[in-house]
């Protein structure tokens, strides 16, 4: 039997999108380079009761001219602007996440361990230093 790509005409004002459209958007969303997965899906999100809504005024509008209507909504630049939104924030949550754990290595009384093993190391380089030295000393 020989499949068919025409679009799929919506006649319910109560029509949710498909499993295959929803597949559509997830690879409409990396088309527009949306790389993480969880980004994807908040888009997805957004794009679908964007759609749907847009059915329940237009029944008989087709997924792809609803989903180019909805992607126009987020301007020029597209989905780039949610993304580097998004970038800025974790960049930001992970800084908090690695400053939280250097301060709690300090604050647990490592600092004496940190400054050992600083020392140790000032003495065998300087020990190190001091052999070389001599050997060449001694030459």
């Amino acid at each position: 039997m020989k499949k068919t790509t025409e679009p799929i005409q919506l006649s319910t004002k109560a029509s949710k999108i498909s499993k295959e459209q929803t597949e559509r958007l997830y690879r409409f969303t990396r088309e527009h380079f949306v790389e993480h997965y969880d980004l994807q899906t908040e888009l997805v999100d957004h794009l679908a009761q964007g759609i749907e809504k847009q059915w329940q005024e237009h029944p008989t509008l087709d997924f792809e001219k609803a989903l180019q209507n909805e992607f126009k909504k987020f301007g020029i630049f597209g989905f780039s602007d949610v993304v580097a939104e998004r970038q800025m924030a974790m960049s930001k949550r992970y800084h908090k996440f690695i400053w939280h754990h250097f301060k709690e290595y300090f604050k647990q009384g490592s600092t004496s361990e940190f400054a050992r093993a600083g020392e140790k190391d000032y003495m065998v380089g300087a020990w190190s230093r001091i052999i070389n030295n001599k050997e060449l000393l001694s030459k």
